[in-house]
C-alpha cells in the first residue's frame, strides 16, 4: 500500500499547478475531494469561471461555498445583484474571496471591491487569493462591519467556516442545526461610513453579506 500512495503522490506532482477537470464544477469537486481527504494534495488551486483561481483551504469551500457561487449561482439570480463596470462593491464577510474575485472581474480596473474579513485565518487565504489572481481592484480589510467602532467576539463553527458570526446563536441555533463552535476571536469592528469617509469611493452600488 505505501508503494501505491508514493506512486500517486509522484503522479500528482506532475500535474499542472491549477487543477482543471472540464467545466463541470461538481465533477471537479468530486475528483479533488478524495485527494484532499487522504492527504495526497494539500490546498490545491482550483480554476473557476471568468479566469478566477482560488486555493482550496478546506472541504467546505469545495463542497459548499464554491457551489453556492457558481452552481446555484446565488448572486446571479437577478441582474441588479450583478456588478457592472466601474461599480464599487462591498463584500462584508468575504471569506477567502470567492465572490470578491468574481466581482473584480466584472467591475474592471475602474471599479473597486472592498472586502471585509475579520477571521484572521481566512483573511490570510483572502490575501493569498487576491495575490494569486493579481487583482489590483480589491481592497482587503481585516475588520467586521457593525453599527459602531468596537471590539467584538467572532465565533467560528466546526463546519463551514464561512458561517462564522458575531452572534453566537446564529451557529448554535441555526435553522439547519447546531454548527458547533471550535474557537472564537476578538476582532475589530468598524462602520462602513467610517471606512468610506477615508476613501475617495463614496457611492457603493452593491453590498453583500
Amino acid at each position: 500500500m505505501p508503494y501505491v500512495i508514493n506512486f500517486v503522490r509522484t503522479l500528482l506532482r506532475s500535474l499542472p499547478q491549477v487543477i482543471r477537470f472540464g467545466d463541470d464544477l461538481w465533477l471537479r469537486a468530486r475528483l479533488i475531494e478524495p485527494l484532499i481527504t487522504h492527504g495526497l494534495i494539500k490546498h490545491p488551486i482550483m480554476a473557476l469561471p471568468l479566469g478566477v483561481k482560488v486555493f482550496i483551504n478546506d472541504l467546505d469551500t469545495l463542497n459548499i461555498n464554491i457551489p453556492d457561487m457558481f452552481d446555484r449561482m446565488e448572486y446571479s439570480l437577478h441582474r441588479d445583484f450583478t456588478p457592472a463596470k466601474g461599480d464599487v462593491v462591498v463584500d462584508a464577510g468575504a471569506y477567502i474571496g470567492i465572490y470578491s474575485l468574481w466581482a473584480s472581474r466584472l467591475i474592471g480596473d475602474d471599479g473597486l471591491v472592498i472586502a471585509f474579513e475579520p477571521n484572521p485565518e481566512t483573511y490570510r487565504w483572502l490575501r493569498s487569493n487576491i495575490e494569486l489572481n493579481r487583482a489590483r481592484n480589491i481592497r482587503a480589510l481585516p475588520y467586521a462591519l457593525g453599527d459602531s467602532i468596537s471590539i467584538a467576539r467572532l465565533y467560528i463553527p466546526r463546519s463551514n467556516v464561512e458561517a462564522s458570526s458575531l452572534i453566537k446563536d446564529h451557529l448554535t441555533k441555526n435553522q439547519i442545526g447546531n454548527l458547533g463552535l471550535v474557537k472564537y476571536y476578538d476582532v475589530p469592528v468598524v462602520t462602513l461610513d467610517h471606512v468610506l469617509s477615508r476613501s475617495r469611493h463614496f457611492s457603493v452600488r452593491l453590498l453583500t453579506a
